[in-house]
């Protein structure tokens, strides 16, 4: 930011230049006076300027964060600070199970008392008996599924006979496809001992299930249809014989899946803390901000809408102590997600929910210097709760949850000090003697102001061990920076301008010691910070530095 100009090479080079010019008649053999020249010298030391971005930037240079911040600028060149955080991303196949289905106690027969043989036919002839069970599929959160396509998955079929025939169990349905055709299994019954006992795991992977959620509203069904053939032994079914199958759905991960999946309540954050490192760097005072917005940005390819419910939100401030609850508008929270459709399979919908001073009480939380917040959140699938509503699930699915504190430069401050350190070499400066004297030194600055803020400042001159030498105001800080003008908005109507002299004359012979320069600027936006000023790109305070010596040269 700064440009430094050593005095000595241009005194030394206006020296030789002017002693290459001296006539044979002004040597000093030809005459006896005891000064030569007295010259006057005006020029630049160094010069620049520097936005509040330079200040945010410095700023954050030097403070240790965890989060992420970005110093941008919105379509009016407003200045933000905008701190970001990953929260978290859910996957589909990690938030919605499938339950196990067990569809039991199928059974053929078990009749209260014995059936004679006679009454079964001939020996040898086949008995025929038939079941169209409708099974109940079972979900944990209301879900209306109407179809399922498998990753993978076992459906176990267990079957018993207490029979005393042979025969054999034909199972089937037009809802489950596996291999692209439709499900159909053979069990033979082979013994007639009436000890018969089978066990059939069919893997499920590729396989789809169609389910049926019209028949009955408050009820999804997968028909199976079942079909015995015993072939007559001759002998009675006993009291209480039969043929029994269970069949189990174990372990099924979705591919996708179609129909309304209900109401998971998830949560997403638990009791997090989000901290303002920023703007605990090196500064004392207090800095309140105007608009200032909460966002968590969502961005979600599960096709069902999504309900986040904010709570425990406190807002705290480590300098005045103060511990604050942001409370909502009422039917602000929970907030809605949107989703994709259908036709958007494998895309994804962006939300951005904003906590603002439209809809709770966060400018009265951000009116103290803030340290961190506390949040927690929870997740809610189709808050609406209306069934007829279609969503969809892919194994790959996932809403991701970024949170994001915005903090538009839109502010007041009081006491908002900085402060840094720079090199600052004065070793140059020539030592006085007896053919050389320093009459005068001394250091001018111009600035212009079109930051909306009033200025002290103080620069305090210190040697290689960071001694103090002196410094540039005697008294302390000084106002030597103008205010600009400030209109009812915020915004720099005239900028301000001022220039200003600090004689070093009698200073000279100490500050030839110094190393470095530390500078402390403090800040108050306008009415002593009182009042709430908007810092754009455009602003910007510039400065001139130029110095003024006279020195004596003698013979």
């Amino acid at each position: 930011m700064f440009r430094k100009t050593s005095l000595l090479p241009l005194f030394l080079l206006f020296t030789v230049s002017f002693i290459s010019c001296v006539p044979e008649e002004f040597n000093k053999d030809n005459y006896n006076f005891d000064v030569l020249w007295e010259p006057s010298y005006n020029g630049p030391i160094a010069f620049g300027n520097f936005t509040f971005k330079d200040i945010l930037d410095s700023m954050l240079d030097s403070a240790e964060l965890e989060q992420n911040i970005e110093i941008g600028e919105d379509t009016t060149n407003l200045y933000y600070v905008a701190y970001s955080d990953h929260i978290k991303s859910i996957r589909a196949d990690e938030w919605i199970d499938l339950p196990d289905q067990n569809f039991s106690d199928v059974y053929f027969y078990r009749p209260p008392v014995t059936i004679p043989a006679s009454e079964l036919g001939n020996t040898g002839e086949i008995i025929y008996t038939k079941k169209v069970e409708k099974f109940d599929f079972v979900t944990e959160h209301n879900e209306r599924i109407d179809s399922i396509f498998l990753t993978s998955g076992n459906l176990v079929t267990n079957t018993i006979s207490t029979l005393h025939h042979t025969g054999w169990l034909i199972i089937y349905s037009d809802q489950i496809k596996i291999n692209n055709e439709f499900y159909r299994d053979s069990i033979v019954i082979s013994d007639a001992s009436g000890n018969f006992s089978d066990s059939k795991i069919t893997p499920l992977d590729g396989s789809a299930l169609r389910l049926d959620n019209q028949s009955d509203p408050d009820t999804t069904f997968l028909e199976i249809i079942f079909e015995l053939y015993l072939i007559h032994s001759g002998n009675d079914i006993n009291a209480g014989e039969e043929v029994n199958v269970d069949m189990n759905f174990k372990d099924m991960i979705f591919k996708s899946a179609y129909g309304y999946f209900g109401d998971y309540d998830t949560l997403l954050i638990d009791n997090e803390r989000f901290e303002f490192d920023l703007f605990e760097y090196k500064f004392e005072g207090n800095v309140y901000f105007g608009d200032p917005r909460i966002n968590l940005i969502v961005d979600n390819s599960l096709g069902l809408p999504i309900g986040v419910n904010l709570f425990g939100l406190t807002a705290f401030s480590q300098k005045t102590g103060i511990e604050t609850d942001i409370a909502f508008e009422p039917g602000v929270n929970p907030f809605l997600v949107n989703a994709p459709d259908l036709s958007q399979i494998g895309q994804s919908v962006v939300t951005e929910i904003s906590v603002n001073k439209t809809n709770s009480n966060i400018e009265d939380v951000t009116n103290t210097t803030l340290s961190y917040i506390d949040y927690s959140a929870r997740a809610i699938t189709n808050p609406s709760g209306l069934p007829t509503q279609d969503n969809f699930v892919i194994d790959s699915s996932r809403a991701s949850v970024d949170f994001e504190v915005v903090l538009p430069m839109d502010l007041r401050a009081e006491d908002f000090e900085l402060e840094d350190t720079v090199d600052f070499d004065l070793s140059g400066i020539p030592e006085e003697n007896d053919t050389i004297k320093i009459d005068t030194f001394q250091i001018r600055m111009a600035t212009t102001n079109s930051m909306p803020v009033e200025i002290n400042m103080q620069v305090v001159f210190v040697d290689e061990l960071y001694d103090v030498i002196d410094s540039l105001f005697s008294g302390g800080e000084e106002n030597v920076i103008k205010q600009p003008e400030v209109n009812d908005n915020g915004d720099v109507t005239s900028a301000g301008e001022n220039e200003i002299f600090v004689d070093f004359t009698d200073r000279v012979y100490r500050m030839r010691d110094t190393r470095h320069a530390m500078v402390r600027l403090t800040f108050e936006t306008a009415e002593q910070g009182q009042k709430m000023v908007k810092f754009y790109s455009y602003s910007e305070l510039s400065f001139k530095l130029g110095s003024k010596i006279k020195i004596s040269i003698k013979q």
